[in-house]
């Protein structure tokens, strides 16, 4: 049905815009087949169906792994919308609205699509879709285009042109398309050139692989298979052999078995040749993994007749080939009940082979390219993103079950703490009942210098929730199961299963800047201490930063939590007064004068003792204040100054000191 909603314009019919839209698919028929769909689909639904006159949309190309063994009921579905060159822009925008309301209808059926409107005229002279999450922008364009012509399930519309270049002709591709239009050839006339790959530049393999590396974020398996593809392609160099050019040259030669041929069986054999040749037994085994993990069918775990399941045949004979057993079998099959250590662990292999494999096509780079193909805006955005998910720095939260399908959930977990022999303490967060109130086995879930450090972890790595129970062993510490439930269920409130506010390419295009801030007060210290510095007094929130007779500050710690518009968590421990300024400092630092925005609002949380109320509401409202004060009028002709005080004497912050 989906070639019918772009050859006619009608306003019962899913995707409608205007009558003015582009519409009719070259060499499309409506048939049979369609019209029954139609009432499958849309009951009731009495639609215009009859052709138009004229064909402003090419073709319709399904891309990727649909058809193929790596093909399941979660993958999604890339489309290439190929239109007709003359399109204006006002054109353009009616065909992108159109494409994106019918992924909105698509999404009501669970599938995951995604339209890229492509120009072939603009494609063959280097003109790309803009830099999205989905698109590839400058990154990569051969490789882009290797990927289309060996996985590409023509819809509807135009064959390519260059199913009619012999493989033999790959290198003088516009010669022979240029022989094929002036021979007059029907068939050439009725296709559509995105051109040939007959060289492709060495600049284009850095930009490459840094894209590979920012959708392995989320796809980590996937992008180990892609990007050592590269890295067998960067080894040929310069007289590459395609993986599509090999596929074209099986049709050619009507050696084309249907399993052989399979783009991702094609993808495994040319890596396995390319790792046997160097003896890498190590990688060679982790991607079989990767490609085990990519198909998505868990053989221990699902019963077919053979014969019945070409995709789990071809699996099974291949798993056989590589005489895995059913312990290693079982072990990939039940990834979602994996534990924390075996999730590092994997994670660990992958970017090491990721890091492997960037450095080798870095090195080629540098080596055969001036400079990369890849545009410098695109560069700087993926590398924030891959700085956003992977660079360690002080206080961030690394975040390492993403791209895992594991339900890393503990209903119940133990905080330890441990002093250590070289003097110091530890804490350690376990699974319930798996340690003792001294010494945590060898096998904790994480360990740290802080106990609300490794809760925050394992909040965003969905270890822990609302739900979860917390019990403590220690004999150095203030802090209470209460505290830990709170701080949760504050979390939770805020990032409900523990996900981040979703992000697009253009938050990344500009600087971080903090998107939520909460500030837990006077966690792991003593009640009975705060009581006894008030003296008894009634303490207001004017006054808790100054109570007592000598002015004592009541508030004693501050765990702030940061979370950005790159999706970085940062957890920083601040102490006394000092620690105070501190903070409000590292808060006001994500925010430059010169932007003039307010920093987000700090949400300040204080459970353990009788004030923490009024001590929450304090430094709620200063750190509120302050940054108004400096950031909402930032072209007033003096420096502003804001006085705090603070036990019994008095701060003032200048533009110049933050």
């Amino acid at each position: 049905m989906l070639p019918l909603l772009f050859h006619v314009n009608d306003p019962t019919l899913p995707g409608y815009v205007s009558a003015d839209t582009p519409l009719g698919i070259s060499n499309y028929h409506i048939d049979d087949a369609t019209l029954a769909a139609v009432n499958h689909l849309l009951r009731g639904v009495d639609a215009e169906l009859e052709s138009p006159q004229k064909a402003e949309i090419h073709s319709l190309y399904l891309m990727g792994s649909c058809g193929t063994i790596a093909h399941s009921s979660l993958s999604d579905y890339d489309i290439w919308l190929c239109h007709a060159p003359t399109l204006t822009s006002n054109q353009l925008d009616m065909l992108r609205s159109k494409a994106a309301k019918i992924e909105q209808w698509a999404n009501i059926y669970g599938l995951e699509v995604h339209f890229f409107l492509m120009n072939a005229e603009h494609f063959r002279q280097g003109h790309v879709e803009e830099l999205s999450s989905e698109s590839s922008g400058t990154a990569q364009h051969h490789l882009l285009l290797d990927e289309f012509y060996r996985t590409a399930l023509l819809m509807a519309g135009r064959i390519p042109t260059w199913w009619l270049v012999p493989p033999g002709r790959e290198k003088e591709y516009d010669a022979y398309v240029a022989e094929l239009v002036e021979s007059c050839d029907p068939i050439a006339r009725e296709s559509i050139d995105f051109g040939g790959l007959g060289h492709m530049p060495a600049e284009e393999f850095f930009g490459a692989a840094v894209w590979q590396l920012y959708k392995a974020i989320d796809s980590p398996h996937k992008s180990v298979l892609k990007i050592l593809l590269m890295e067998a392609y960067a080894h040929q160099f310069p007289d590459v052999d395609f993986l599509c050019v090999a596929f074209k040259r099986s049709v050619y030669t009507q050696a084309c078995d249907v399993d052989n041929t399979d783009p991702y069986i094609m993808l495994l054999d040319r890596l396995s040749q390319y790792l046997e040749s160097s003896e890498r037994a190590d990688r060679l085994q982790l991607i079989r993994r990767c490609f085990y993990f990519k198909t998505g069918i868990p053989l221990t775990r699902v019963d077919f007749d053979p014969g019945s399941d070409w995709q789990k045949d071809l699996l099974l004979n291949l798993v056989s080939q590589w005489r895995w057993g059913d312990q290693e079998l079982s072990e990939l099959d039940n990834q979602e009940q994996w534990n924390i250590n075996q999730i590092i662990r994997e994670r660990k292999l992958l970017i090491n082979e990721l890091r492997h494999s960037y450095f080798a096509l870095s090195d080629f780079a540098r080596e055969h390219a001036g400079l990369a193909a890849i545009s410098q805006n695109d560069l700087n955005l993926l590398g924030r993103k891959l700085y956003a998910a992977f660079d360690k720095t002080a206080g961030k939260i690394l975040i390492i079950n993403r791209g895992f399908k594991t339900d890393l959930h503990e209903s119940a977990v133990k905080f330890v703490q441990h002093s250590l022999q070289a003097g110091g303490r530890q804490w350690y967060v376990c699974r319930h009942g798996s340690a003792t109130n001294e010494i945590p086995d060898n096998n904790p879930i994480e360990r740290g210098a802080s106990a609300v450090e490794l809760l925050i972890w394992a909040f965003f790595n969905r270890i822990v929730d609302s739900q979860t129970g917390f019990s403590l062993a220690t004999k150095l510490s203030y802090l209470s199961s209460r505290e830990l439930s709170e701080i949760t269920t504050v979390l939770e409130d805020k990032f409900p299963h523990g996900n981040l506010t979703s992000v697009t390419m253009e938050d990344y295009a500009a600087e971080s800047c903090l998107k939520s801030v909460q500030l837990f007060i006077n966690i792991d210290v003593n009640p009975a201490s705060i009581i006894a510095t008030s003296g008894g007094h009634d303490i207001q929130p004017d006054n808790v930063l100054k109570a007592s007779e000598i002015g004592e500050n009541l508030m004693r710690s501050i765990d702030a939590v940061f979370s950005t518009s790159h999706q970085e968590v940062f957890v920083h421990h601040y102490t006394g007064t000092a620690g105070l300024l501190d903070c409000l400092c590292a808060y006001l630092s994500w925010t430059p004068l010169e932007n003039t925005v307010v920093p987000a609002n700090a949400d300040a949380f204080c459970f353990a003792h009788p004030y923490g109320g009024a001590l929450a509401k304090s430094v709620s409202s200063l750190f509120g204040d302050v940054g108004h004060c400096f950031l909402e009028n930032p072209e007033a002709p003096e420096a502003p100054r804001y006085i705090i005080a603070i036990e019994n004497r008095f701060a003032i912050n200048s533009l110049l000191v933050y």
